[in-house]
């Protein structure tokens, strides 16, 4: 469902390295990128609708909104164990939520999963990308891994009414969505991303309203942990920092519209 988006980013970008790579994030750090977010968001809907091949959806867990605590022993890296003990520890977080598993004929996609979500208010919901531990991605890679998600799952909403979404009610019905980035502090050492945080929150708040029409309203975010932050020393106090966590940037300026591109071109 995703093939084609991570390039078109990259293109988008112009980045020359990987945009999973640390090459690309600190180049974006130092010079931002002039993104026309509103037609990379259109481009990625775009492609996803053009991936699917029609299929109604092979299983039953497609935005399903329940608890994954079990963790494997031959798992200790720290971002999964801190994704399992705040599903465990609090009473309003889910983790790992499918946005793909079944959408096609022949690919279960079962690894493309939503790390946490929690109930914010009445259908207002927060879906994050969790970054932990010294060899975490970058804040750059989590952004679009989100926002990638996100698109997956306004596919699904704009087809709920063809698509077998059984245990998906209580995502299908909301109103409010943020898109989240979270980790501690450490993982956006020596990175400036505030730019990119801004414009992709811009860009998603046009294109729910251009897409849904007010039924639905999408923004986007990078957060971080309280300044301090240990895991996995902090259990104890782990609902107190889910409780204390942050925007990580300031608010950054403008940046111009990216008129050269030829994705912008085709979108004006």
């Amino acid at each position: 469902m995703l093939a084609g988006t991570k390039a078109l980013i990259e293109r988008t970008l112009e980045l020359e390295s990987p945009l999973q790579s640390k090459a690309a994030a600190r180049k974006l750090s130092r010079t931002p990128a002039p993104l026309d977010s509103l037609a990379l968001i259109k481009a990625l809907y775009s492609l996803i609708e053009l991936n699917h091949d029609g299929c109604t959806n092979r299983g039953e867990e497609l935005w399903r909104w329940t608890v994954r605590p079990h963790l494997s022993a031959r798992n200790p890296s720290p971002e999964k164990t801190l994704e399992k003990a705040i599903v465990r520890d609090t009473a309003e977080w889910v983790n790992q939520i499918p946005a793909a598993s079944g959408l096609l004929a022949g690919c279960d996609e079962r690894h493309m999963n939503v790390d946490l979500a929690r109930r914010c208010g009445p259908n207002w919901f927060e879906l994050v990308e969790l970054k932990a531990g010294r060899f975490a991605d970058t804040p750059l890679w989590a952004a679009f891994e989100i926002l990638r998600y996100g698109m997956l799952y306004c596919f699904a909403r704009a087809h709920r009414s063809r698509l077998y979404l059984p245990k998906a009610q209580v995502l299908m019905k909301a109103r409010h969505i943020d898109l989240k980035v979270l980790a501690p502090v450490e993982v956006y050492a020596g990175y400036n991303l505030g730019w990119l945080g801004e414009s992709l929150d811009r860009g998603l708040k046009e294109f729910s309203r251009q897409k849904f029409a007010g039924g639905l309203n999408l923004r986007f975010q990078f957060e971080a942990f309280p300044p301090g932050f240990r895991w996995p020393e902090d259990r104890p106090r782990l609902n107190h920092m889910l409780a204390t966590r942050s925007p990580i940037y300031a608010p950054a300026p403008e940046i111009p519209l990216f008129e050269a591109s030829p994705l912008h071109r085709e979108s004006a």
